[in-house]
């Protein structure tokens, strides 16, 4: 091999770097980094300001004398100024090092831990019913659009999509918990349960979960409805469907084979967003319901101004989130070659 063979491989192999680093999915890459250090950054700054004095907490005793207190701060790095607090917090993050918590004082990993396992339990139930009723109303809505049913389902999926998460929680306890005593109240399990086996753990845990599951499915089924709906309804009139029309197919084969597979790219890439949503606005469903997962964790620390369990916890969230975004922006783009090329 020449020297001038080997020159032209190497400048080759840079070019297709750049190339590379100039793409789409290398850019939603480098935007998902930037908008995790924006989120810790501004997770650092917003608890610092919540009011109240995080030793005082610790210290679990109001009544301790300046020097005690001053021992706690210096113990939890909390005697040091807020610029080498917020270092140290980003080098931590870096080290995939959580810290300790304040008040339990123990690795925030061993508390989030669990709380994650029973968020995601609840996130994907609630997932499912999402997927299910709001591609069967966008479908039927859209498929029919201008009837009476297209209005009624528009209308009832607009309600849905308004109502607050926290009275929907309320409403389903006071009625199917306390009214009819079909349902436990709170919890992931009942107090004192003996299980004989697995089986009877998981329908005792199945049992907690139908309510809060349907609380986040019922405030978040309509935005998949409407924009199922909207997009079927969209490509009712595409060149593709009247030739199907045209071609004598029966209305369910010209329904599924071209108008839901068609028109299911936008709401694939919210039902990605969605999960990424659920994550985040599970905190009042969670405390409503007392599911020990990761909104319920996070409003306790709340009150207790426990600065590494909250950080890191809005941290993981933000992770979920932005992961789930990018998941659909980079399969999204592969659907459509026209956004990777943009």
């Amino acid at each position: 091999m020449t020297s001038d063979t080997a020159t032209e491989e190497v400048a080759v192999a840079r070019r297709s770097r750049w190339r590379w680093m100039r793409s789409y999915p290398a850019r939603r890459v480098l935007q998902a980094f930037l908008t995790l250090f924006v989120v810790a950054s501004f997770n650092f700054w917003l608890f610092r300001m919540l009011p109240g004095d995080p030793a005082r907490v610790i210290a679990r005793e109001g009544r301790l004398s300046s020097d005690a207190l001053e021992q706690i701060r210096a113990a939890f790095g909390l005697d040091r100024s807020v610029w080498e607090q917020y270092l140290t917090y980003l080098t931590k993050i870096v080290r995939f090092d959580t810290g300790m918590s304040f008040k339990a004082r123990q690795p925030v990993t061993d508390l989030l831990e669990p709380a994650l396992v029973n968020t995601l339990i609840l996130t994907g139930a609630a997932l499912t019913l999402i997927f299910i009723f709001g591609l069967a109303i966008g479908i039927i809505a859209g498929w029919k659009r201008g009837s009476r049913t297209d209005t009624s389902l528009t209308l009832t999926a607009l309600t849905l999509w308004s109502l607050p998460t926290f009275w929907v929680g309320l409403m389903l306890v006071l009625v199917f918990s306390i009214s009819l005593g079909w349902l436990p109240v709170a919890g992931i399990r009942s107090v004192a349960a003996v299980y004989s086996g697995p089986f009877a753990e998981f329908g005792d845990v199945f049992e907690h979960l139908i309510l809060p599951a349907f609380t986040i499915a019922i405030v978040s089924v309509g935005s998949i409805a409407l924009i199922m709906r909207n997009s079927l309804a969209e490509v009712a009139d595409e060149d593709y469907m009247l030739a199907a029309r045209a071609r004598g197919l029966r209305p369910r084969t010209i329904l599924w084979r071209y108008g839901v597979r068609n028109a299911f790219l936008p709401t694939f890439t919210l039902m990605a967003l969605t999960l990424g949503l659920l994550m985040a606005g599970t905190i009042q469903t969670e405390v409503v319901f007392s599911w020990p997962g990761l909104g319920l964790l996070m409003f306790e620390a709340v009150k207790d101004r426990d600065f590494p369990l909250l950080e890191a916890a809005f941290f993981v969230i933000a992770v979920i989130v932005v992961l789930a975004t990018l998941a659909a922006d980079l399969y999204y783009s592969r659907l459509d070659p026209r956004i990777g090329s943009s």
